[in-house]
């Protein structure tokens, strides 16, 4: 359904494209960067991460898109279920991962799994909306597509009156998620040798 703003719920059809916007955005994430150092292998492997990521948004969650081909993407997850599941997302392809990843990589990504779950499990209540990924695509950010896809989903979740949670990567963007009523709960380095990371709870308004 489009909204005024040029917001839309992602079709299947446009999974593969909205997968690509969100590993063009992602790429230099530091993250990202510190689970797959070398540039080559992130630009390769990083559409095959997103799209399963897309995908089990798509059949578990809600994606909110723009209008036409996506140029910005929002995946969340509902409140009776916010967390990732394991057994569901390695069934969807993840199994695949130390192939397509190599075995370091992965053993990192298991690593940050483990750390932001626990996060995420320890500060937030059973029920509220989860945003693992937003990206808007390179060329098209500081246009308020980011804050468009934001604006469209926090008044769903100000409709349901639960909170919403995320683990921003990037310490730049802190102001866009505080001016959307997002407030810090923890800074914290997901490894001694591993990038920062501020989780963010915004509570439901009106």
């Amino acid at each position: 359904m489009t909204t005024n703003t040029g917001v839309v719920s992602l079709a299947s059809p446009a999974v593969n494209a909205a997968a690509n916007v969100l590993a063009d955005a992602f790429n230099d994430d530091p993250v990202v960067v510190w689970l797959v150092p070398d540039e080559q292998q992130r630009s390769r492997d990083l559409p095959w991460a997103m799209n399963l990521m897309t995908r089990y948004a798509l059949k578990y969650g809600h994606i909110d898109t723009t209008a036409g081909s996506p140029e910005a993407v929002a995946l969340w997850l509902p409140p009776d279920r916010p967390l990732i599941s394991t057994l569901r997302i390695m069934r969807m392809g993840m199994w695949l991962a130390p192939l397509k990843l190599g075995f370091g990589a992965f053993g990192r990504y298991l690593k940050w799994a483990n750390f932001s779950e626990h996060l995420h499990k320890r500060d937030m209540p059973p029920r509220h909306w989860y945003l693992p990924l937003i990206g808007v695509d390179p060329s098209r950010q500081g246009r308020g597509l980011g804050g468009r896809l934001m604006e469209r989903a926090l008044a769903r979740a100000d409709a349901d009156r639960v909170a919403c949670y995320l683990e921003n990567t990037k310490e730049r963007n802190l102001p866009f998620y505080e001016k959307h009523g997002f407030e810090v709960i923890v800074e914290e380095k997901v490894a001694e040798d591993g990038p920062t990371i501020w989780t963010m709870k915004r509570e439901p308004i009106g």
